[in-house]
């Protein structure tokens, strides 16, 4: 026979209230209820209106424990179904009921999308999960926290951190919703590739885990479509019912590790704060800058841009104009400069270099008698493929009104 407790706060009757979920610290399935309900203030906010994977420990966290991303039996109807364009609708929650009703079916640990459901193919944050491989100072990782917010606030992204209730720390940089999955995945991939290259010795950006050593994972691949981090305030399905939680930036010291933060613990904290650590984060919300590669020069403290999956067209020019085709191949794409002549001064080549991008934005700005506008953009190698031979069709050569077959 079932044993039940009178409805919660919130409404929700619960199958088996004393079931513990995690038996080192103690906390049961009620207890795990009582405590969202105590924090739903701190956590809706991370999690509501989002596609959401779900770890369900039914038994506990010290049985089979399993990701659920899609509808099961007996789900509560509170938890809101999602169409997402998959085989399956996926699963979200709108308020304090629908959380509750993701306790009483066992979950644990709940991984949001890093996009709303009414923007789903356009994310809204960045993550970039710091997982340390074994014999890792724990110092070290906080110097790894601190050298990619450097990078993405040199690139106009303001981060916040937080613990993962692991043994690592999520830097998280909200932006605005614009840019696709694909464009997101690639800045992060940069950014991580470009740590790992500049500090081989402390960071890796491959998952495997052999190739890691006692070096730093730095995980990009929180920024697929369809790949999830844990939330902040969201419990972890450790022994000790360890919690994500987030921190300003001067509390990270050698004495507060990823763990720190319990179920049992958190609610003193919440308690004594002056101020939310993460304040502003919902309201910041920055553009994905377009030039994707940043590079930190060894004896200098600037930084330089390069082009990362960008190209630069020119639309509107002028007859009298000549046109120009650059190409250059890296991270296995093809990027393509098309432009009309600016200046007497022929453009470097290659699109690697640093300094092009600025001046094409110089020139653009500072030369008056510009008649090509300049569009920095992503395309694809079958995107510039299929503008050429539509162009050809068209009798056109480049710059608009100029003749196929034209003088270059």
């Amino acid at each position: 026979m079932k044993s039940r407790i009178p409805p919660t706060p919130v409404g929700i009757c619960f199958t088996h209230p004393e079931r513990i979920l995690w038996e080192e610290a103690g906390i049961t399935k009620q207890g795990l209820a009582e405590f969202y309900t105590d924090i739903a203030d701190w956590i809706l906010p991370h999690v509501a209106g989002r596609p959401l994977s779900l770890l369900r420990c039914p038994s506990g966290t010290g049985a089979k424990c399993f990701f659920a991303k899609h509808p099961w039996q007996g789900l509560d109807k509170r938890v809101r179904r999602v169409d997402t364009g998959d085989k399956e609708p996926m699963l979200a929650v709108d308020d304090i009921t629908g959380l509750i009703s993701l306790v009483q079916a066992g979950v644990v640990e709940i991984h949001p999308w890093g996009s709303t459901i009414d923007h789903l193919e356009q994310p809204d944050r960045l993550i970039f999960d710091l997982d340390p491989g074994e014999n890792v100072p724990w110092e070290v990782v906080i110097d790894a926290a601190y050298d990619v917010r450097d990078r993405l606030a040199t690139l106009g992204l303001q981060s916040f951190v937080k613990t993962s209730g692991g043994k690592g720390l999520h830097v998280v940089a909200p932006i605005q919703p614009e840019a696709d999955w694909e464009e997101v995945k690639t800045f992060a991939k940069t950014v991580a590739g470009t740590m790992a290259k500049e500090r081989s010795d402390r960071y890796v950006a491959t998952m495997a885990k052999r190739a890691r050593g006692a070096r730093i994972f730095v995980d990009y691949l929180r920024n697929d479509r369809g790949a999830t981090a844990v939330a902040a305030y969201s419990t972890r399905a450790l022994p000790r019912a360890s919690v994500s939680i987030p921190l300003n930036w001067e509390e990270l010291s050698p004495g507060l590790r990823s763990g720190h933060f319990t179920v049992g613990n958190v609610l003193h904290r919440l308690s004594s704060l002056k101020r939310d650590p993460w304040q502003g984060f919902f309201k910041i919300r920055r553009r994905l800058p377009q030039f994707q590669h940043v590079t930190r020069r060894r004896r200098a403290s600037s930084w330089r841009m390069a082009f990362v999956r960008v190209e630069a067209e020119v639309v509107n020019c002028g007859n009298d104009h000549k046109t120009r085709n650059h190409a250059h191949r890296d991270i296995g794409e093809t990027f393509v400069l098309r432009r009309c002549d600016l200046s007497t001064r022929r453009m470097q080549s290659s699109l690697a270099r640093a300094d092009v991008a600025q001046r094409v934005k110089q020139r653009s700005r500072t030369i008056p008698r510009l008649r090509g506008l300049i569009l920095l953009r992503r395309v694809h190698t079958a995107e510039v493929t299929e503008r050429q031979a539509h162009l050809r069709r068209d009798g056109v050569d480049g710059c608009a009104g100029r003749p196929a077959g034209g003088k270059r």
